[in-house]
């Protein structure tokens, strides 16, 4: 699955949870700049996502549960990192075959330098519940 193909199936799932005062938007490649592949906008608030699939995944069990270790600087360029820490409220989902995670992006350049993150990784269903949770729609759980 190439990264539009996942964040279409991420956006409808979401449009589905949500009320329809939400709005859920998929921005197209024809922008640049390094602008996030969608928004969710709910209540006021505005929440960024960028969606990427590693580029060569690396895995390990962490209590007992799959854990992906993340490395930023290899799987998105800086401006894209910059963009995301500008617009503040922002995150990137991450997939893989073994499963989805999340991360919030922080405004930390450790990650140019070569450092990871210990990504959980969860079911398509339970990735989009925590969407909805940093949404603030009751329908997700923090």
């Amino acid at each position: 699955m190439n990264e539009s193909e996942y964040t279409r199936e991420v956006t409808a799932a979401l449009r589905q949870a949500l009320p329809r005062q939400a709005v859920v938007a998929k921005l197209t490649d024809l922008l640049t700049g390094g602008l996030p592949d969608f928004f969710v906008s709910h209540e006021g608030t505005v929440n960024w996502f960028e969606a990427k699939k590693p580029r060569r995944p690396e895995f390990k069990p962490l209590a007992g549960k799959p854990t992906l270790l993340f490395y930023p600087g290899r799987d998105l360029r800086p401006l894209q990192w910059q963009m995301l820490v500008r617009l503040k409220r922002s995150w990137v989902l991450l997939y893989t075959e073994k499963g989805h995670g999340m991360v919030k992006v922080v405004d930390d350049l450790s990650w140019a330098n070569g450092a990871h993150m210990d990504v959980r990784l969860w079911r398509l269903s339970e990735l989009v519940r925590m969407i909805l949770a940093v949404v603030h729609y009751p329908g997700g759980k923090a």
